[in-house]
């Protein structure tokens, strides 16, 4: 009755200390601030970078998410199978018509010139308000404590 006494107390200290260590992992390493970056912006060499999963990599992880894309992948198949069918009833074959994708596309030279237009209006806008900013910013701040206060914004 000792021994077995004795063996039910080891299981649980084992049980106890490798509950401890999953704790321990769980929790931040470091409770310190990091240290603010130097000015020059240079990489240091304690600084180190690891790879990991993407977002969707880690969600596609999750049943659900798998079973929501599964869903949409199988209502795509179903469409097609019901657009081929529905040629096969209607006109006796599979009829591939693409007359909608070239009506589409008819007048894309238009939509990218008009889209050319938009950018560099765009572009010059923000190239002609940031020209200003650096160019007067000195000039709008009376103390240097007030243009450090906006350079940090």
């Amino acid at each position: 009755l000792l021994n077995e006494l004795h063996r039910i107390e080891h299981e649980v200290n084992e049980k106890f200390v490798s509950f401890k260590n999953d704790f321990n992992l769980r929790q931040p390493k470091t409770t310190e601030r990091p240290e603010k970056k130097p000015p020059n912006r240079q990489i240091n060499a304690s600084r180190t970078f690891i790879p990991r999963n993407s977002i969707l990599t880690d969600l596609f992880e999750i049943s659900h998410i798998r079973s929501i894309r599964n869903m949409f992948a199988a209502m795509l198949l179903i469409l097609v199978i019901q657009v081929t069918v529905n040629d096969l009833v209607e006109y006796g074959r599979i009829k591939l018509d693409f007359q909608l994708i070239f009506e589409c596309f008819n007048k894309l030279h238009i939509a990218l010139f008009i889209w050319l237009i938009m950018q560099l209006c765009t572009a010059v806008v923000v190239f002609m308000g940031f020209y200003y900013w650096a160019s007067r910013r000195v000039l709008h701040c009376d103390t240097a404590k007030r243009l450090k206060t906006l350079e940090q914004l």
